[in-house]
């Protein structure tokens, strides 16, 4: 392998390892995003129940017992609110870590393809010097 071959082999494997923390940095967001979901998923199915059981707590609650639970579904909402929030930017985080990912992972790729044509020119270099070689011995033996 040449000089500048092993240049190539050395840009490669630094792109690789770009590439491969881009990867653990998008899968990272990929499990923050979905855990925000969850946890959005969670506050609604929870207002849901407590909204359903708002009959029970009308019909044979206070007026005192319905303003503590219409507090609590407004602390609620402000919870989900906030989660929304959350998941938004999460999204954009996970966009911006999978755009970030393709960048990397489109130019390992062309790295890569560089470092093949530079071997593949190489290999026909030192194939066209061995071939005169060969010639030069023959014609001397003539």
């Amino acid at each position: 392998m040449s000089r500048d071959s092993k240049r190539f082999e050395t840009i490669r494997r630094l792109a690789e390892k770009k590439e491969h923390d881009a990867a653990a940095l998008l899968a990272r967001v990929r499990r923050e995003r979905d855990q925000a979901r969850h946890r959005l998923q969670e506050l609604e199915a929870f207002r849901r129940e407590y909204l359903e059981g708002h009959g029970r707590v009308s019909a044979s609650g206070s007026p005192a017992r319905l303003r503590e639970f219409q507090a609590f579904i407004d602390k609620l909402e402000q919870a989900i609110d906030t989660q929304r929030r959350l998941v938004e930017e999460s999204e954009a985080r996970h966009q911006q870590a999978r755009q970030a990912w393709q960048e990397r992972h489109t130019r390992t790729r062309a790295i890569g393809n560089a470092v093949e044509q530079k071997r593949n020119d190489e290999r026909a270099r030192e194939a066209r010097q061995e071939q005169r070689q060969l010639d030069d011995r023959v014609l001397r033996r003539e």
